[in-house]
């Protein structure tokens, strides 16, 4: 750590009490933060750190508000997040870091919250591209967006001419999100070093030295090789955000209204609660090709169980079930109409995310397929909706722990299907007269078959 910015960070976070304090020991930098910090005592006006997952962007962010706030005369700053939530995290930073000596009058914690620093009264309000309305603050000093590449254009624009206005300086912390937007476009500005009011800065995950790699890796395993790169190594990524790729490219299959002599098939089924669709997907096992489909929602158990046996039935083949929340009953009523059921629970995050992984995975590689046009016999199914559906599921990270689902108001009931269809494929077993025995009256055949599917999990 160079001298300069661990001066400069006691005198900001530590302000009158002993230098010996513990509180000066929890929020000292490792060398890059440090260095990032020194940029700020340099007058930077541009200071852009892309960073990967865990790196302590928001920790960062919260030293350089305590520094600015207490040590340059400065009488107004803004926090802007992309979300209420990273900002409350930003917030509880800051009262760990500084003591209660520095406020020099009580926090406003109504939205939009705000802080006053001593010696200068300096007011630092916390805003969100959540808000309604435009972020519009005349004659601000500094800004600290943590997550920047999250906070989009619309919200961001009327922020910068604030800035200009007073001569502020702006520091943008992230991990990268697409290869565009504001954040984006600043970065290009200033990577070729000719302006000497940018600092910019790129680093992994792994660059933190207060982290446990074994950590990070546990993340990196959830994730996608297009995603991964994006969340840890903190690359650019023209799909911003997306965990599906390849969507259009994959869409190469045919339907048909029967089964092909010679042609072995599962079925992937993903029951529909409340609101939700019940989905069916027929899959050949050879070319991993959706074939068949069926979607419908609304409607009784019984009318449920007569559609996913009957397609059993037609198909000649097994059913691997999203079995989150749906009791033993559903499953024995399933096996007594004689369809062999494997049960998947991706209510389970493990479940759920090499379910994801194998199929993200599978489209990148072009080794799975669905058809385009609507589904034979199917009033509510066609290949755009199954389109629809994986451009629009996502992720989020909290801490070690990565979630999979549909962004709010949209479906993934056709994904998680097709993720069940492509499981059973991947896993079956080599001889098909295993399966056709299994979705007999051959109860112990079936169980033994739902045991080899598990027994290398």
């Amino acid at each position: 750590m160079s001298s300069t910015a661990e001066t400069d960070l006691r005198d900001a976070t530590v302000l009158e009490r002993p230098k010996t304090t513990i509180l000066r020991l929890r929020c000292r930098p490792f060398p890059a933060q440090a260095a990032a910090l020194d940029a700020l005592y340099q007058r930077k006006r541009r200071i852009l750190l892309r960073c990967g997952r865990r790196w302590g962007k928001s920790k960062l962010a919260a030293v350089v508000i305590a520094r600015a706030a207490t040590s340059y005369g400065y009488h107004r700053g803004w926090v802007v997040t992309p979300s209420y939530l990273l900002g409350d995290e930003i917030w509880s930073h800051l009262f760990d870091i500084v003591p209660p000596a520095a406020f020099s009058r009580s926090p406003k914690r109504t939205f939009p919250k705000a802080l006053w620093f001593k010696p200068w009264n300096c007011r630092v309000e916390f805003r969100s591209s959540e808000q309604k309305g435009e972020l519009r603050g005349a004659g601000l000093d500094f800004v600290v967006a943590d997550e920047a590449s999250r906070i989009p254009d619309a919200k961001w624009n009327p922020v910068m001419p604030s800035l200009i206005d007073s001569g502020g300086w702006l520091m943008g912390i992230t991990s990268p999100r697409g290869a565009s937007g504001w954040f984006y476009n600043m970065w290009r500005e200033g990577e070729d070093g000719s302006d000497p009011m940018y600092y910019l800065h790129h680093a992994n995950s792994y660059e933190n030295p207060y982290v446990n790699p074994a950590e990070i890796d546990l993340i990196a395993r959830g994730l996608p090789e297009a995603i991964r790169r994006q969340e840890i190594e903190a690359e650019w990524a023209e799909d911003a955000g997306a965990v599906f790729r390849r969507i259009e490219a994959c869409a190469t299959g045919q339907w048909l209204s029967e089964s092909e002599r010679g042609h072995r098939y599962v079925i992937g089924c993903d029951l529909g609660r409340l609101v939700d669709w019940t989905v069916i997907y027929v899959m050949d096992v050879a070319s991993r090709s959706v074939v068949w489909g069926d979607r419908f929602r609304e409607v009784d158990w019984a009318i449920q169980r007569r559609r996913v046996a009957g397609a059993a039935r037609m198909w000649k083949a097994p059913v691997w079930l999203d079995a989150s929340g749906i009791g033993d009953v559903v499953l024995s009523n399933l096996r007594e109409d004689g369809v062999a059921v494997v049960p998947i629970k991706t209510g389970v995050p493990a479940e759920k995310q090499k379910l994801v992984f194998d199929l993200a995975t599978s489209m990148e590689q072009g080794s799975v397929s669905y058809p385009l046009g609507p589904a034979p016999l199917s009033e509510f199914l066609s290949g755009e909706i199954l389109a629809g559906e994986l451009r629009s599921f996502g992720y989020q990270i909290r801490g070690e722990h990565v979630s999979y689902g549909a962004e709010p108001g949209y479906h993934d009931d056709c994904v998680v299907a097709l993720g069940l269809a492509l499981q059973g494929a991947q896993r079956q077993p080599s001889g098909a007269g295993q399966v056709a025995g299994a979705l007999g009256a051959d109860r112990a055949t079936a169980g033994n078959y739902s045991g080899r599917v598990f027994s290398g999990r």
